[in-house]
């Protein structure tokens, strides 16, 4: 693959070993959320490479002081590939546009020497070392596959010449579809080595040692062979240097660095036309180094130093220059604060997003800077004007003539203006910063799931056989309000519901509207509301106290969620606003005064309760990125187990307290997933994190009033993390008739 859209050395992946998050061009998310196991006591993972898809990153994971292991990582898992038997040593260099082919190489032991390897949809194929030279003095001894074009047909790498392990040339190499290997040598050339193809594989280029200078930058074709590219003019010497590290989607566009023979290194740019060009300095700066370049080639990105600054990264044009990656972002209205840009890593087609490293809000993370471009609106077609009918004639009148009337010229309407699209975002995100603000998603979309929890343990802790009414047939309106200090949310529940007795069951409805307010990330919020049924049947077993009931629980939501995150040093918002539903459904079991002990009363009860909730999909707008998200749906299962303990406190007021555990079966919630839009690709961030086993406690006054109406007051808290509200209350009318 070419070093553009991929991002020389995983632009925006996060490549020290120990680094919080990937970003594959694409996919962002904690390492230790992707699914699937790493090598246990492992040392680090490093990434090397990045699908143009973004999908898919290319990399190692150490398993010992000199062993390494290729593997690929997706936002859906980690992928261990596969290596000869005995062999210890295994990178994966390169990845395809699709990333369904990955190249490196394996070997037995640092020291012995290298295979290359290409797996194609995870099935390996050793490639072929050069055949032997002629003069039968150079041995091919080891070969390694450093880069595959974009359609994956054309891998590019080098291979080894020795009379002997370790003292040897290398020639580039390029494999077609798996076959021999063609010695790319050439043109002067005493060794070279590939390191970037372009999207078809028909140009390779890279730098290797030539008779004009230590070493030197080539660009290599079938037709032209390795063809030298030379240093710049002002570092002409023997001893200076130049490489070529990226190529243009047609190979005719050439991005390195050249370096004098005291050392100085300038980015260059590569034409047919133009030669070899210089990318020059800062004011005050003596290097530079091309580290990245666009489709067609007009967009250069690296590094260069800069008085008073350090090293940055920089973002070149024919037109505009070399220009820092802040100074772009701030001529393009972006309020960047104190960040600072320390590298340009790579540049995605277009030439309008940059990704790096920098000092973003504070802390040392990897940046996507973009600036958008406004689309030029598609032309209203001038309408063509209803000409006016030419009138009838008025014939000789025998003997009264009637004339005929002017015809009223149809009026031509006034075109409706096509409106301008709304263009992709422009600012700058960290993207350590960025991944809290996607993860904080999981908080309201995994709230649905829990809408029905201050209801069915909350107004609906109690049974309705147990409601305190010995009508046969009653009513009730009931409020509930709540606070998780886990999830920052607040809910309220107003519910109005009616019951009746049939032989041995007490059946019951209600409707309910309900509602949650949550904050988010760096002062963002989500509110979701609607309504509910919920509907209950309990059952007397005959001649006991015992009641079986089952409830049922079914709402409708609308969500407003506006997400905020920092684009540069302001904050962005971001706004959605999906549908949402849940059910639920509760099989419980009461013994109502199984034990009495002078006037208290004890009433064990377990339960088993499932429920899902679902939020469609849905796409943000507003601010510099918004995303969108995939369907998320959450399934939850839970056990309670619990007793309560009633005494009178008057003739008309009695006293309720209840303990309950509680175990939830599910773990955590599922990740949210979904794709950044303007092209930046899709992520994944880990779903809420789930209590497994809490208690709770809570205390009910029922207050009569009359001869069949109760007033209940109820509190409950949660005793440590839970999944159940950290305190909640509700204030219950239930009247028999």
């Amino acid at each position: 693959m070419l070093c553009r859209s991929k991002f020389l050395i995983s632009v925006a992946v996060v490549s020290l070993l120990g680094s919080r998050a990937v970003y594959a061009g694409g996919s962002v998310l904690p390492l230790s959320d992707i699914p699937g196991p790493l090598p246990a006591n492992n040392l680090g993972v490093a990434y090397l490479d990045i699908s143009g898809d973004g999908n898919t990153v290319a990399g190692i994971v150490r398993t010992g002081v000199y062993s390494y292991r290729p593997y690929t990582f997706t936002a859906t898992g980690k992928t261990e590939l596969s290596m000869p038997a005995g062999d210890d040593v295994g990178y994966a260099y390169g990845v395809s546009e699709d990333g369904t082919v990955v190249v490196g190489y394996t070997s037995v032991d640092p020291y012995s020497h290298n295979k290359a390897q290409v797996w194609r949809n995870g099935v390996r194929t050793q490639l072929a070392d050069l055949e032997p030279q002629p003069d039968a003095l150079l041995t091919p001894r080891s070969s390694i596959a450093y880069a595959v074009s974009g359609d994956g047909h054309v891998v590019a790498g080098t291979s080894i010449l020795s009379a002997y392990p370790g003292a040897g040339v290398y020639h580039a190499v390029r494999w077609v579809d798996d076959g021999a290997a063609q010695d790319l040598q050439g043109g002067g050339f005493l060794s070279s080595m590939a390191r970037a193809a372009s999207s078809d594989g028909s140009v390779i280029v890279g730098y290797g040692g030539a008779s004009a200078h230590t070493e030197e930058a080539f660009r290599w074709t079938s037709s032209t062979g390795m063809v030298g590219l030379g240093v710049l003019a002002a570092h002409e010497a023997a001893t200076a240097r130049s490489r070529a590290l990226g190529v243009s989607a047609d190979g005719a566009v050439v991005a390195g660095v050249s370096m004098s023979a005291a050392g100085a290194q300038e980015a260059f740019r590569w034409t047919a036309g133009s030669g070899m060009v210089g990318l020059g300095y800062f004011s005050g700066g003596t290097y530079s180094a091309a580290s990245g370049i666009n489709a067609d080639g007009s967009v250069v990105v690296g590094s260069a130093d800069r008085t008073g600054d350090g090293v940055v990264g920089f973002r070149w044009t024919e037109t505009g220059g070399m220009q820092s990656v802040g100074d772009w972002l701030s001529a393009n209205g972006v309020s960047t604060g104190t960040d600072k840009f320390t590298s340009a890593d790579g540049v995605d087609d277009t030439g309008n997003v940059v990704f790096g490293n920098g000092q973003i809000n504070g802390s040392t993370q990897r940046y996507i800077a973009r600036v958008a471009t406004t689309p030029t609106p598609t032309p209203t077609p001038t309408p063509t004007p209803t000409p006016t009918p030419t009138p009838t004639p008025t014939p000789t009148p025998t003997p009264t003539p009637t004339p005929t009337p002017t015809p009223t010229p149809t009026p031509t309407p006034t075109p409706t203006p096509t409106p301008t699209p709304t263009p992709p975002g422009t600012g700058v995100i960290g993207l350590d910063d960025y991944i809290e603000s996607l993860a904080s998603l999981a908080a309201p979309l995994s709230t649905v799931s829990a809408m029905s929890n201050l209801s069915l343990w909350g107004a609906h802790h109690r049974i309705l056989a147990d409601n305190g009414l010995s009508s046969n047939r009653c009513f009730w309106i009931t409020g509930d309000l709540s606070r998780l200090n886990d999830g920052d949310a607040n809910q309220y529940v107003g519910e109005l519901g009616a019951c009746a007795d049939v032989g041995d069951f007490r059946i019951g409805g209600s409707f309910g509207l309900s509602r949650v307010d949550q904050d988010l990330a760096f002062g963002g919020s989500s509110r979701i509301d609607g309504y509910y049924f919920y509907g209950e049947a309990d059952y007397t077993i005959p001649g006991t106290s015992i009641v079986a009931s089952l409830s049922g629980y079914a709402g409708n939501w609308n969500t407003d969620i506006s997400r905020n995150y920092l684009n540069g040093a302001d904050v962005d918002t971001s706004t959605g606003s999906p549908d949402a539903r849940s059910w639920a459904v509760r099989a419980r079991v009461d013994w109502l005064n199984a034990v009495q002990w002078g006037q208290f009363y004890l009433s064990p009860y377990a339960a088993y309760t499932q429920g899902r909730g679902t939020v469609d999909a849905y796409t943000e707008s507003g601010g510099g990125f918004p995303v969108s998200i995939d369907e998320y749906s959450q399934t939850a299962r839970e056990s309670r187990i619990g007793t309560s303990v009633k005494v009178a406190l008057a003739k008309r007021t009695e006293l309720r307290v209840n303990g309950e555990w509680v175990h939830r079966f599910d773990g955590d919630g599922p990740p949210v997933t979904g794709e950044i839009l303007g092209g930046l690709g899709t992520f994944a961030t880990p779903g809420q994190k789930v209590s497994s086993d809490w208690a709770r406690v809570g205390a009910d006054l029922d207050q009569r009033i009359g001869a069949n109406a109760v007033l209940t007051v109820s509190l409950h808290g949660a005793l440590g993390q839970s999944e159940d509200a950290s305190a909640s209350g509700s204030v219950s009318l239930k009247v028999g008739f």
